[in-house]
């Protein structure tokens, strides 16, 4: 069986204050040509060899930020939450004809210097 996995991410407006009445657009813009417009970019080059070969699968890495509403990171989670309407559009479409689609969302690993780290 054929697959493709796009996993890959822009945190363009990692910092905590933007909110969506001061992230400058160049920033927003930014995330979602690389993460919203960028698994559909996949998705477009990914499917015609998969349903070629009868069927395959596809998968993307989202985040837990397309899930849970924050303080920070707006256009990310967003961004990623785009991903699932992808997937979701995907496996409606295509999975008659073989093909799967799934996000994974995976999350932080709290550990011994969690604390001392900060995310950038």
């Amino acid at each position: 069986m054929d697959g493709f996995h796009a996993n890959y991410a822009s945190f363009a407006d990692n910092r905590e204050e933007f909110g969506p009445h001061d992230l400058p657009l160049a920033v927003f813009d930014e995330d979602m040509r690389v993460n919203a417009r960028g698994f559909f970019l996949c998705a477009r080059h990914a499917l015609p060899p998969l349903m070629a070969r009868g069927g395959g699968a596809i998968l993307f890495t989202s985040s837990g930020s397309a899930h849970a509403g924050q303080p920070s990171r707006v256009a990310y989670s967003m961004s990623k939450a785009a991903g699932h309407a992808l997937t979701r559009h995907i496996a409606a479409k295509y999975g008659p004809k073989g093909i799967r689609a799934n996000s994974i969302a995976p999350g932080v690993i709290i550990h011994d210097n969690w604390p001392a780290m900060t995310l950038k």
